[in-house]
């Protein structure tokens, strides 16, 4: 990481269901008014990022052990918030992808979770606790 560091907060005990979860999103990045509250416009808004001070971003996301704990979904959907994030971070430090000056260059999330639920929250996230999330 170099120069101006741009840090978000998302409470994850405000991401029970996919709804909220993507409501508590653009809240605490600000998505653009085109954000479409699915995964797919998640996954747009986190390969571009144009709109916050850059060249990196960190989302901080407490309460990790309540994010989509309240979902139909279960753990598919924390398998596809996995994969969003993590895509997201390896698009933006990928040698093709376009630089403009000012524009962020590497998307960096941490997971905090009440230790209290830590083995909730292993069980829940998983290998994404457990080291196997990148930074990028």
């Amino acid at each position: 990481m170099g120069g101006d560091l741009e840090v978000r907060l998302l409470d994850g005990g405000a991401m029970g269901t996919k709804a909220e979860l993507m409501a508590e999103f653009a809240r605490g990045l600000d998505l653009p008014g085109w954000f479409g509250s699915n995964w797919d416009a998640l996954d747009d808004c986190l390969t571009d990022l144009s709109w916050l001070p850059g060249p990196d971003v960190v989302i901080l996301i407490d309460r990790t052990e309540r994010v989509l704990a309240d979902d139909p979904s279960g753990d598919d959907g924390l398998r596809v918030l996995r994969r969003v994030v993590t895509g997201a971070g390896r698009a933006l430090i990928a040698p093709d992808h376009p630089r403009f000056d000012g524009e962020v260059e590497s998307l960096h999330v941490v997971a905090f979770h009440d230790p209290a639920h830590l083995a909730v929250s292993r069980v829940r996230l998983g290998d994404l606790l457990d080291g196997e999330a990148a930074t990028f």
